[in-house]
């Protein structure tokens, strides 16, 4: 099981209204894309490095290459996700204990 993270500092001029708006519109539409097991994404409370984060989980590497090609996610990153964002990390994990991430 793979665990997919993408951290954002979202533009300073975004509204808390955008915000809601971006997180419903990223639930919506990611959960259209087949290979996407489970979706969370959020707003940070206080204070922090990062304003927003998205949170996806895979059945394998495999998967999240399908995921990463897929349309529906290509133009939710280009029209909702980058140009609401200054910067942004992702980061994948693998969530089965002893198992070597190359085979999943």
């Amino acid at each position: 099981m793979v665990f997919h993270l993408v951290l954002c500092r979202l533009r300073p001029e975004i509204t808390p209204a955008e915000i809601e708006s971006l997180m419903r519109q990223t639930r919506t539409q990611l959960l259209k894309v087949p290979e996407v097991k489970t979706i969370r994404c959020g707003q940070r409370i206080g204070e922090g490095d990062w304003d927003f984060f998205v949170s996806l989980e895979f059945e394998s590497m495999e998967k999240l290459g399908l995921f990463s090609a897929n349309p529906i996610t290509r133009r939710h990153r280009d029209e909702m996700l980058l140009p609401n964002v200054e910067q942004h990390s992702s980061h994948d994990f693998e969530l089965e204990p002893g198992k070597d991430p190359r085979h999943s």
